[in-house]
């Protein structure tokens, strides 16, 4: 089919994808516990209410 006998993963791109995904979960999570730490505790209660 299509003339194509041999596959081969892009196993390089994939793994180039999952560093950069991890990466920008890494940067998400210091980024947000940042922000959630500079308020008390007690403002966070009150801002959800």
């Amino acid at each position: 089919m299509f003339n194509i006998r041999n596959y081969h993963y892009p196993l390089t791109a994939t793994v180039v994808m999952i560093a950069v995904l991890v990466f920008v979960q890494v940067i998400l999570v210091f980024v947000i516990g940042k922000s959630v730490k500079k308020d008390s505790l007690i403002d966070r209660i009150r801002f959800d209410n």
